[in-house]
């Protein structure tokens, strides 16, 4: 009976992106490598964003705000003021350079103009991502700074798992081999398809066990008699 339970997860999947999309509220974020850097609004309102479920960030400002963080990293009350101050005052100098910047891109301006202007914004945020690792780095105790670097190599390997050992920067470190590198990546791929896989049995299965505990054995019944046998599964076809 399992092809009923495909009827009820299409119900889901249209149900899902309204309500996740009623728990987001973004204004203006920018994408960097190894983090997100959030701005807020144009009022300086902080981002709400919905959690995902056991993502953690891996900028370490963002890192810094969590308490088990702040614990680990054993954060004394003067070190988080200081670190505050100095991390507002960057994020409201780059927001002032930014809008500056933003104000000259118009429909009217030519391709090249426009590449150059944003080129001048992506600057920008290499600068301020530069400028916070010095302020972090100018507030933090030795040991503090270890420990962080530490818990950002965490969040990565938490986030991306043997995927982020391929990346450059852990590749480099592990002196891995091209060798080390094609082997993670297909062992990566052969485990993400197989996760696919089970958790979309689990999910049947749980849908089957919902549809199961409401529905009287008349409407089961009925159902059947309304989608007829289960359709072959799709035959896999072989990679060359």
């Amino acid at each position: 009976m399992s092809r009923l339970f495909t009827v009820a997860l299409t119900c889901l999947a249209v149900l899902l992106p309204a309500a996740a999309s009623a728990q987001i509220t973004l204004e203006i974020s920018g994408e960097s490598q190894g983090g997100t850097f959030s701005f807020g609004g144009p009022d300086g309102a902080p981002l709400v964003l919905a959690p995902v479920p056991g993502y953690m960030p891996t900028a370490p400002e963002q890192l810094l705000k969590l308490p088990r963080v702040e614990s680990d990293l054993q954060l004394l009350p003067e070190q988080k003021e200081e670190l505050q101050a100095k991390l507002q005052k960057l994020r409201d100098e780059f927001r002032a350079k930014r809008d500056e910047i933003a104000k000259e891109i118009t429909p009217e301006l030519s391709e090249r103009d426009r590449e150059k202007l944003n080129g001048e914004l992506a600057d920008l945020e290499r600068e301020l991502r530069e400028e916070i690792k010095e302020a972090i780095d100018d507030v933090l105790l030795p040991f503090q700074k270890q420990r962080l670097e530490q818990i950002v190599a965490q969040s990565k390997l938490n986030n991306n798992g043997s995927g982020a050992l391929v990346s450059e920067e852990f590749a480099k470190l592990l002196k891995l081999t091209e060798e080390q590198k094609k082997e993670l990546e297909k062992k990566q791929q052969e485990m993400q398809k197989k996760l696919q896989d089970e958790i979309r049995d689990l999910r049947r299965k749980r849908q089957r066990e919902l549809v199961e505990a409401v529905l009287t054995k008349e409407q089961l019944a009925k159902l059947k008699e309304l989608i007829g046998d289960d359709l072959a599964p799709e035959e896999k076809r072989e990679r060359d």
